[in-house]
């Protein structure tokens, strides 16, 4: 039996192998850049835009459950946080955290496939932006994940942070 065979038809090998590709395949069922809705000025709402961060996955020291509100304006705190799931085939979306900021929704473990998806970004009259988001799941796994949603905002774009599940 060759090396390769033993390595590639290891339990745990196949096990995080199917964890890896199905978070990776979570996280890029997302478009990459997204332009908001557009602005309304009947109500004083202008439209934000942002990137969805692509390949990161919750480091596994981030308390349980559901995180909403989640700014993040450094790269030691997001490095607390979130790991990089880089593959051959994609690398993580870069962040410059001296001109940008994270915003991110972070679901508990769960075994239901869960996809996390940015609906839109907006900046009310009162300064807060608010970041809303759909939740769609799936059929039961084998295997447990946390899905996340994660965006990248210019800092021009500032104010207190808010998450708002559309249903």
């Amino acid at each position: 039996m060759s090396a390769f065979y033993k390595i590639t038809h290891s339990p745990k090998i196949v096990v995080f192998a199917s964890f890896a590709l199905t978070s990776l395949t979570i996280l890029s069922a997302c478009g990459a850049a997204s332009t908001p809705a557009a602005s309304s000025s009947a109500s004083n709402v202008a439209s934000v835009p942002y990137t969805e961060a692509k390949n990161y996955f919750v480091n596994n020291n981030v308390k349980p459950g559901w995180l909403t509100n989640v700014k993040i304006e450094n790269q030691a705190d997001f490095d607390a946080m979130f790991g990089m799931g880089a593959t051959q085939a994609s690398k993580p979306t870069a962040i410059d955290f001296s001109k940008q900021y994270v915003i991110g929704v972070v679901g508990d473990v769960t075994d239901v496939n869960t996809e996390i998806t940015p609906v839109s970004l907006s900046k009310d009259a009162s300064g807060k932006i608010v970041f809303a988001y759909k939740i769609k799941t799936g059929e039961k796994m084998t295997y447990t994940m946390r899905p996340i949603s994660l965006i990248i905002v210019d800092k021009a774009n500032t104010g207190p942070v808010e998450t708002v599940e559309k249903k």
